[in-house]
């Protein structure tokens, strides 16, 4: 364990991440927590007098079964663990994570988490009300009982499969997962017993309409593929669009609702307990790994920063009350269909050219520039560490601001087109190039504060070469 855990180990902060799949720092963590939370993790004596493992030999060992997939077996070298122990690490710190992190970082989304996925949602994709994209896969059981084999096979499938219903959000955040269906049915089958929408039904879900073309909407709704039904929650693409707000409704449907996907790929190429036959004997043990991988999943995109709504805050709790309007309005097509016109006439009146099929969303991300204004004293520590150079004079210049007119709009859109219009060459045609910047021209009158400001934004400097670098 000193090879990770020593005050000098020998293997570095990113080969620890690269194995264990996460930081040192929630590794540490997740010990502390477990070993507080379970007494079974806690350092103490067998019936010989003799210690047993530590909670960070166990944890270890929990961790890099998920993480590899490999037999229990894996840690009777390194950690001197037999098969029976490794194995019931990994029992048990399913089940204490389960318990410990799951009413966190596998809750359902409240006021505030549906305030921010909103938000999120419509600067990325510019669709109002979008919770997240929902999605079954499916987990290969390799110990599935001779008598079930039947009941957890399909016909698309050479081995029986546990299926996994989830919904997923733009930083691959898993907000809802239901694990432990036959894999002989479909995405239908599965939804109808899934709890999805359960707080709907019962009254305690969070009350978070919101408005798209001027009518309001009382629940946001979720991206699907084509088999899911037409329902007031669901928002589904056109399969063979005609006119162009459809098509772009369409493209930008398909790059929203690969998340999930996105999401599932993550998962199984991270833990490879996922991605290999489920050697657990019982549904029970497979759904404990698959909400364990879930969570530490959800951990690892907090503790990197991506996640958009970090913080827990709970709603006020709500005495639960069945509805039955509830059902109702969740599967109306009147709905489904007025709020799918709503969302394409929302985005044809949009100015979104890479959905007209004039730039394709990769270019677009190619595009983004890293422009940075560098202040005197930085610029002169560049040439001084660079040392061919010398700086004789450096000034800043002075803004002269110009009228709010439209020529002034047109000058500067310009004056940024000398600078960058080589970068866009290698990307993009001259017609597209003058359409990009007569559009910016017209933000830019828009924003008369943009080129009317006071202030130095151009720097003069004169460098004098060294001779050293003849």
């Amino acid at each position: 364990m000193a090879d990770y855990f020593d005050e000098n180990p020998k293997f570095n902060e990113d080969t620890f991440r690269h194995r264990f799949r996460m930081s040192k720092s929630l590794f540490l963590k997740i010990v502390s927590d477990v070993e507080a939370y379970d007494e079974w993790f806690q350092e103490g004596l067998d019936g010989r007098m003799k210690k047993s493992f530590t909670p960070l030999q166990k944890v270890t060992s929990a961790i890099k079964q998920l993480a590899t997939g490999n037999p229990p077996d894996e840690g009777d070298e390194y950690l001197n663990m037999s098969e029976r122990t490794s194995r019931e690490c990994l029992e048990y710190f399913c089940e204490t994570v389960c318990k410990r992190y799951g009413g966190e970082f596998l809750r359902r989304p409240t006021s505030h988490d549906v305030a921010l996925l909103y938000q999120a949602h419509e600067e990325r994709h510019h669709l109002p009300g979008m919770l997240g994209s929902l999605d079954c896969t499916h987990f290969i059981w390799r110990m599935c009982p001779t008598e079930l084999r039947g009941q957890y096979m399909r016909g698309d499938h050479q081995y029986p499969t546990v299926m996994l219903e989830a919904v997923a959000s733009q930083d691959l955040w898993i907000w809802h997962a239901f694990c432990g269906p036959a894999g002989s049915q479909n995405d239908i089958n599965v939804l109808q017993q899934s709890p999805l929408f359960l707080a709907q039904r019962n009254g305690t879900a969070p009350n978070c309409p919101f408005q798209v073309n001027n009518h309001l909407y009382k629940r946001g709704y979720y991206l699907t593929d084509g088999i899911y039904s037409t329902w007031s929650v669901f928002v589904k693409s056109f399969p063979y669009p005609h006119d162009p707000n459809e098509k772009k409704f369409k493209r930008q449907h398909e790059a929203a609702r690969k998340y999930v996907e996105r999401a599932y790929g993550v998962l199984k190429s991270k833990w490879g307990i996922l991605n290999r036959p489920m050697r657990s004997k019982t549904v029970r043990k497979i759904r404990s790994i698959v909400y364990t991988c879930l969570i530490l999943h959800n951990m690892i995109i907090k503790d990197d920063g991506r996640a958009i709504a970090p913080v827990h805050i709970q709603d006020p709790p709500v005495e639960p009350v069945f509805d039955d309007t509830a059902y109702t309005e969740l599967i109306d097509e009147d709905t489904h269909w007025r709020l799918k016109h709503d969302l394409v006439e929302h985005l044809g009146s949009l100015d979104l050219p890479h959905l007209e099929g004039k730039i394709n969303e990769e270019t677009v991300d190619q595009l983004n520039l890293p422009i940075y204004y560098a202040s005197p004293q930085e610029l002169e520590e560049v040439v001084n560490k660079n040392g061919y150079f010398t700086i004789d004079r450096m000034e800043g210049l002075p803004h002269i601001a110009e009228p709010e007119t439209k020529h002034a709009a047109t000058r500067l859109a310009l004056g940024i087109r000398v600078g960058v219009e080589a970068v866009f060459k290698g990307h993009l045609e001259d017609e597209t190039i003058d359409e990009l910047f007569d559009s910016y021209s017209k933000k830019l009158e828009q924003v008369p504060s943009a080129y009317s400001s006071g202030g130095a934004s151009i720097m003069f400097a004169v460098f004098r070469r060294n001779d050293k670098c003849y």
